[in-house]
């Protein structure tokens, strides 16, 4: 929990259907799941770490502007350290200028 922010797991994914297991939680902002979601992928293939994200995150219109996704990258991470990650690849559209300051704020940085 994060102020008014918490993330209440809601699925883990289904390996056998050929993708990588993840996580689903729902961003909950006083006490009701209604801000957003945010995925945590579990593996490190070369598609997974090159070319899509280990984290994705979607705040919904409504909540959008209060920082919610970077607070939940932050929320996520003892989880990722859990799983014995030291390092989580986001992927941002360089065109999508909104997210920019979304994965900085959680502490991430650009790579190439």
């Amino acid at each position: 929990m994060d102020g008014d922010l918490e993330l209440i797991h809601q699925a883990l994914g289904d390996p056998s259907r050929g993708h990588v297991p993840f996580y689903r939680f729902g961003m909950c902002v006083n006490g009701t799941i209604d801000a957003g979601t945010l995925a945590r992928k579990i593996g490190e293939t070369r598609s997974v770490t090159h070319y899509r994200e280990q984290i994705g995150y979607e705040v919904f219109p409504s909540h959008r502007g209060h920082r919610y996704a970077a607070q939940s990258c932050s929320l996520i991470r003892p989880f990722v350290r859990a799983h014995g990650l030291d390092q989580v690849w986001i992927t941002v559209d360089p065109e999508n200028t909104a997210s920019r300051p979304t994965f900085e704020l959680a502490g991430a940085e650009p790579s190439m």
